[in-house]
């Protein structure tokens, strides 16, 4: 019997993490200035709420927020979709609206954070979302993919020089449910929580065209209460951690990564910790070493997820170009 899915409130945000090269209002040379985005995922037409982070943490409305993104959003969602994601190299902001099934694309005025939605936005999936739309895009943010929750598979995109996304072949079949999901950090593969099976779905991923190729859904462990709700990886792409819901624990299963994109739990996978229901311990890592031509801090991040909110939160040295 399917575990019902919990429905929750949808503050899900992302932290946009900006360095300047000369000085601004918002930051000394050198100093990093950051903006927090949220996908409101309002019931009818959605909106994205952004704020500029202050001095210790504050965060201040940016002038004209909120942002309609001109698609509909659900009003609740499962455990741990990644409803935002940015294109790190083009200041792009890519924000889902799982009740039109569609994905909204802005500009990012990296000085005051301010949003301009990007021509042809918002971009159809061609998938049903319903509850939710896990977004990752590659690390040379050449590729984007979408997670449609109700019709249980990928759409995938190329993306143009200004953000605009254009649909590259047939949505891909994940055969359950995807939660959250992942690109490595070196390029090769796409990680998908398969909630109802409480699997870690993993495609190769093909360097020139971005199509995907299956290479299993691979179980995580656990009884029947566990439902896989995202993926993680290791900056060196040799492991994937995977954060479940359930109730009563707090449990993650690790896997080491094969060069074909097959699983094998490590010694001890599933963890399983005493406290904690839903929690999303989050099988986030420190990154901490390079993905191919990109630059030496661009794989440092932290994530962290709630069963209410998902936050991505990008560390960068070098500035937006």
């Amino acid at each position: 019997m399917k575990r019902p899915l919990k429905r929750t409130p949808a503050a899900l945000l992302v932290l946009f993490g900006l360095v300047l090269l000369t000085a601004s209002v918002h930051a000394q040379e050198g100093e990093a200035t950051a903006f927090v985005y949220t996908d409101n995922n309002n019931t009818g037409p959605n909106t994205v709420s952004a704020f500029s982070v202050l001095p210790g943490g504050t965060l201040m409305v940016v002038p004209g927020s909120p942002f309609a993104t001109g698609g509909t959003g659900a009003g609740a969602g499962t455990f741990a979709p990644h409803r935002v994601t940015v294109r790190i190299r083009r200041n792009i902001l890519y924000v889902s609206n799982p009740g039109s099934n569609n994905i909204s694309a802005f500009s990012v005025n990296t000085t005051t954070g301010f949003l301009t939605p990007v021509s042809g936005s918002p971009f159809a999936t061609g998938g049903r979302g319903g509850v939710g739309i896990s977004l990752a895009v590659s690390p040379d943010g050449r590729f984007l993919y979408a997670g449609n929750f109700d019709s249980a598979d990928i759409s995938v995109f190329h993306i143009g020089s200004n953000g605009a996304l254009t649909p590259f072949g047939s949505r891909v079949p994940v055969h359950d449910s995807p939660d959250g999901i992942e690109v490595s950090p070196d390029g090769k593969f796409l990680g998908v929580a398969a909630f109802f099976t409480n699997s870690v779905a993993m495609f190769r991923i093909d360097a020139s065209t971005g199509a995907l190729t299956s290479a299993g859904l691979f179980p995580q462990g656990g009884d029947v209460t566990n439902h896989a709700a995202d993926v993680e990886f290791n900056c060196k792409s040799k492991l994937v951690f995977c954060p479940h819901a359930q109730f009563g624990s707090t449990t993650v299963s690790v896997a080491t990564i094969a060069s074909n994109g097959a699983l094998t739990p490590i010694a001890g996978s599933p963890f399983i910790f005493a406290s904690g229901s839903d929690s999303m311990l989050d099988a986030r890592t420190m990154r901490r070493s390079p993905a191919p031509g990109l630059p030496s801090t661009a794989c440092v991040a932290w994530r962290g997820a709630t069963s209410a909110s998902r936050s991505t939160i990008p560390k960068r040295t070098d500035s937006f170009s």
